[in-house]
């Protein structure tokens, strides 16, 4: 089960948060205006695109391995054995693989 909630230290907190001000006010003063601003951005779209694919990702095939059957073939505590829609899931890593390729290469 997952959480929406995360600890992390009171200084990382604090950077953050300067962080978030600096960039509210390089914003504000008009930055995103500048001439190479989309340019030395451009790496850090595509990680962060990535980023929101990877977890996209890794949550469909969370759906697919919940539908999956688990069995214990050689009985209990012998190992298990799974069984899942791999022509669905060979589906999604293809299409995975291609949004990917496409990031890396814009």
């Amino acid at each position: 089960m997952s959480s929406d909630k995360t600890e992390i230290s009171l200084t990382e907190l604090q950077k953050l948060k300067r962080a978030q001000s600096k960039l509210e006010a390089l914003e504000a003063g008009g930055v995103d205006n500048w001439e190479w601003y989309a340019e030395s951005l451009k790496d850090w779209f595509k990680e962060n695109e990535c980023d929101e694919l990877v977890e996209d990702m890794i949550a469909t095939i969370n759906d697919v391995l919940v539908e999956a059957d688990v069995d214990q073939p050689a009985g209990t505590g012998c190992g298990y054995s799974i069984t899942f829609d791999e022509h669905q899931m060979s589906k999604f890593l293809l299409e995975f693989a291609k949004a990917y390729h496409q990031i890396m290469t814009e």
